[in-house]
């Protein structure tokens, strides 16, 4: 008897025993399948991860090269980079033809090298350009900028090219070219401002420009209406940086002449304001004349004589 319940322990522990086995053995062959979809989703993430960083890496390389050769050129022109205070001689095919002088503001003016007169202007500075006010706020020249092959800067107004060239040591306020050999044996221009001026359209206005002494100028405006009739303005005062002669001292008489030459006068005020500058109509160099009391010299041009 014990030997058979003894058989029959031994038959149930070794069932058991081949269960547990088999269990195992078809736990195990589950897990042998699944280890190569971790491993093969840790790999793929892995790749995936590289990729992603080595393309964030080269484009963040590329926008750095981008951006520093965006700020390299905003530094080589940004605003106020062009034009500084001082005078700068505009060549073309190795000439000067002209001279830009900055006052270090946004203020300057031209220079013929000959005629040792020019335009008053304000302007504005931007990363390829410089835009000019000649003579009128009205007026917009554009001078395109850049710097040619050999670093020299470059300007382009009126469709013409110059190369563009600061005068080391000119001071602004004080300059006035100097005359080139091939001048020397021309009668030197006594004064940049005297003269006689007279309207470009009708011929009727006649403007007379003398030196009072030093930096002083007395002008005399007189306009006919007729045969026997006139307006005459007298004013004085001083040109400046820009080459504006402003006033208020101006005294407007009109004049009226009978048959026989004689001339019957009436003051009509004594305090008339206005101003004078330097201008041109791309050809000429000469005169505009602003009068605040009646707009007298309005879309008027004075050409010199």
């Amino acid at each position: 008897m014990k030997k058979t319940l003894l058989f029959i322990c031994a038959f149930a522990m070794t069932s058991a025993l081949t269960s547990c086995g088999a269990e195992t053995g078809s736990s195990a062959g589950a897990n042998t399948s699944f280890p190569k979809q971790p491993v093969t989703t840790t790999v793929a993430e892995t790749v995936t991860e590289e990729t992603v960083t080595e393309t964030t890496a080269v484009s963040t390389d590329e926008a750095e090269v981008t951006t520093a050769a965006e700020n390299a050129a905003d530094t080589a022109s940004e605003a106020g980079s062009w034009f500084g205070e001082g005078v700068y001689e505009l060549l073309n095919n190795g000439t000067t033809e002209v001279y830009y002088v900055f006052n270090g503001d946004n203020s300057g003016r031209t220079c013929d090298p000959e005629r040792k007169i020019g335009i008053g202007f304000n302007f504005e500075q931007y990363k390829d350009k410089v835009v000019f006010h000649m003579g009128s706020v009205d007026d917009n020249t554009e001078m395109a900028m850049s710097y040619d092959a050999n670093g020299n800067m470059t300007g382009v107004i009126n469709g013409k090219t110059y190369t563009i060239r600061k005068v080391e040591g000119a001071e602004p306020s004080a300059f006035e070219p100097a005359v080139s050999d091939d001048q020397q044996s021309k009668p030197m221009i006594e004064d940049a401002f005297e003269g006689t001026y007279s309207e470009s359209h009708a011929h009727r206005g006649v403007i007379t420009v003398t030196n009072a002494g030093g930096s002083t100028y007395n002008v005399h405006i007189r306009w006919a209406g007729s045969a026997l009739e006139e307006a005459v303005w007298d004013f004085s005062g001083e040109f400046n940086g820009r080459q504006v002669l402003n006033y208020s001292n101006c005294t407007k008489t009109h004049n009226i002449y009978d048959e026989n030459g004689l001339v019957s006068s009436e003051v009509e005020y004594t305090d008339g304001t206005g101003y004078l500058q330097i201008a041109e109509d791309g050809e000429n160099v000469g005169f505009t004349w602003q009068d605040d009391v009646e707009g007298a010299g309005d879309d008027s041009y004075f050409i010199k004589e």
